[in-house]
Parts: C-alpha cells; structure tokens; sequence
C-alpha cells in the first residue's frame, strides 16, 4: 500500500492545445461521471466543451500519473455574480487530492472574480466536501417520461 503522505499531489489546469496528451488517461474518468446524466451529456461533448473553451480541464496527479479529472465553467448571472461550477468529476484516491483541488480551484475562481464554487453530483459528494465548507443549495428532481 502506498503511503500518501510522502504523495506529491498536484491540481492544475490543462490547455486545449495539449488535450490529446492527456486524454486517453481522463476520457475514462470523465466518462463514469457523463455517463450518470442518463444521456444528456458525453464524454465526447465535454471534450468538445473543453476545446472550445467553454470548459475547463484540470487534473490531480500523483508523481506525473493522473488520478483524477474535473472540468469547469465560468458562469456569470444577470445580476452581476459570477461562480466557477464543476460540472464533471472522476478519478481514484478523492482524499488525497480534494484538499489540494479545493485550494487551487477556489484560488482561480477568486482571480476570475467569482464570488463562489458550486457543483453537481451525488448526494455522497456532501460527506467530502463539507469539511471544505460547502453545503447543500438546493435538490434537483427528475422524471423521465415517455415521448414517442
């Protein structure tokens, strides 16, 4: 069993240009989150997303070896609030790497001028991230109906 506290976690963002590099390491970690959106979402849409720019890819690493993927999007309210919103997130080993992704995703909203993090996902999502301050905002409900 490795021993991670010696582990050099490290979050960072990911141009579009280089995508490719890394792909074949995130696809199948983005892809057990797309899949949950019960086909209103891809992967292949959110590389779409990711190299058009409307996306932000980042990765946590562990001694050059991805173990985790997220993207990201900016998105700014009629009122003038703007948030950083993680939209798709997958990968091994959250408790080694959730503390340094907070760090560094609530450091790069406040230099984009939001004025909050938000997220979609599973309710086990709370247990983690509520020793980082996060709360519940709202619950979503969904029902599938047959048309055609």
């Amino acid at each position: 069993m490795k021993d991670v506290t010696n582990s050099a976690i490290e979050v960072s963002s990911v141009p579009a240009a280089v995508i490719d590099v890394v792909w074949a390491d995130v696809a199948p970690m983005l892809e057990r989150a797309t899949a949950r959106s019960r086909g209103r979402y891809t992967v292949e849409a959110a590389r779409e997303g990711i190299e058009s720019g409307v996306l932000g890819l980042w990765i946590a690493m562990d001694d050059a070896k991805p173990i985790a993927a997220l993207t990201t999007r900016i998105e700014d309210f009629p009122t003038g609030k703007r948030g950083l919103t993680i939209d798709w997130i997958g990968g091994d080993r959250m408790k080694d790497w959730l503390p340094e992704a907070h760090e560094v995703l609530t450091d790069y909203a406040k230099a984009h001028g939001c004025s909050y993090l938000q997220g979609y996902g599973r309710k086990g999502w709370l247990r983690a991230l509520a020793k980082h301050g996060w709360e519940v905002d709202y619950t979503a409900y969904r029902m599938e109906i047959d048309n055609g």
